[in-house]
């Protein structure tokens, strides 16, 4: 009994020491954000923090500095920077909103929160990556306003999250096709390799299902179709921000009715166009108009 009173009266000494110890490695990280790099610096893998790890001037619009020809695939990394946004977005509202007990009450593994959070980071890294992907001569996007949806309810979240991460291996396969070096090939796979990772452990530790669709994924030729896809989340946006994408086709945006499903991967859904102004045209023998 004396032993137990000993190891109680221990920790209640060593856990808020341990405690604040995390919260000035937290500090400290977040000390290092103007010059962290990605691939190099634990914010972009490790850092458990609910604020953002990115630092204040890479979250606007950054002018142009040069006066040349932009980059030859300055338009393909300016309209991957906003898609970014989009999802880094996503995840970093969900970290501010969630803890580990909003998904282990809903039966989900008690690393969920864990593994949304170092995806936060991950996105992170991918819109310092992107940034740095663009000349000087070029503007860089600023992120925009956004609604998700999914409020305070984390299964909601996770079915969105298997939508946004399927559409952006989707649109980093595609963009490949439209890159015009080589080095920005190589980037879009390695990005595309570590997007594929997160879904991979969304479908099986969540979900429960198999994550493999075949012996290849869709090169899918209209990336920029599946990138205006994700306009249907943004509410506004900086004026100095170019078109996205660019160019657009401002094509009718499509969702699902959500009541008598939860969206689920395997789950029934009836999908519908909900802009009534901005309707497709069906002929038969041809695509939509």
């Amino acid at each position: 009994m004396r032993f137990s009173t000993t190891l109680i009266a221990s920790m209640a000494v060593i856990l808020p020491v341990l405690a604040s110890a995390k919260g000035a490695t937290e500090q400290a990280l977040l000390k290092t954000a103007e010059n962290a790099v990605p691939g190099e610096s634990a914010l972009f893998t490790t850092y458990t923090g609910k604020k953002t790890p990115l630092a204040s001037n890479y979250t606007q619009v950054i002018n142009a500095t040069g006066t040349g020809e932009p980059g030859q695939d300055d338009l393909l990394f300016q309209n991957l920077l906003a898609a970014e946004w989009v999802i880094y977005t996503f995840y970093q509202q969900a970290v501010e909103t969630f803890n580990t007990s909003s998904f282990t009450k809903l039966g989900f593994p008690n690393t969920t929160y864990e593994r949304i959070r170092e995806i936060r980071n991950n996105e992170a890294g991918h819109a310092r990556i992107f940034q740095d992907s663009i000349s000087k001569n070029s503007l860089k996007p600023g992120p925009c306003k956004y609604s998700f949806g999914f409020g305070d309810n984390a299964m909601e979240f996770l079915a969105l999250q298997v939508y946004i991460e399927v559409a952006s291996q989707a649109f980093l396969t595609g963009l490949q096709l439209q890159a015009d070096l080589n080095v920005s090939r190589a980037t879009l796979m390695a990005i595309g390799q570590v997007e594929a990772r997160h879904n991979t452990w969304a479908l099986i530790e969540n979900w429960k299902v198999s994550p493999f669709s075949g012996p290849s994924d869709t090169t899918y030729p209209y990336a920029n179709q599946i990138l205006d896809m994700t306009n249907s989340f943004v509410t506004s946006c900086p004026s100095e921000n170019p078109e996205y994408p660019s160019p657009r086709q401002n094509l009718p945006q499509m969702v699902f009715w959500a009541n008598g499903t939860t969206a689920t991967p395997g789950s029934q859904i009836q999908p519908y166009f909900y802009q009534s102004a901005n309707q497709p045209k069906f002929q038969t023998g041809k695509e939509a108009l």
